[in-house]
């Protein structure tokens, strides 16, 4: 029992220390990169998109004859 809990803190530690110095790193690399933001690419801008228009009834009947074809043409071709 007292083995496994050493070996519980040792992992512990060490994922701890690995997380310190991991933000460590990304601190220090966002100071280094700072002076030079300015060269970087300015992030896109969101772009809206058109409402989406409804589709009319007529479509709809065109989008199920559509469909209905296709499922018959399947059937059709697995016999």
């Amino acid at each position: 029992m007292q083995e496994g809990f050493l070996l519980m803190a040792l992992g512990m530690g060490a994922v701890f220390a690995f997380l310190v110095l991991l933000i460590g790193l990304v601190k220090g690399i966002a100071v280094l990169v700072k002076p030079i933001a300015h060269l970087l690419e300015e992030p896109a801008v969101a772009v809206a998109r058109p409402a989406a228009k409804a589709a009319t009834q007529s479509e709809d009947k065109t989008l199920m004859a559509a469909a209905v074809a296709a499922v018959h043409m399947h059937r059709s071709r697995k016999k």
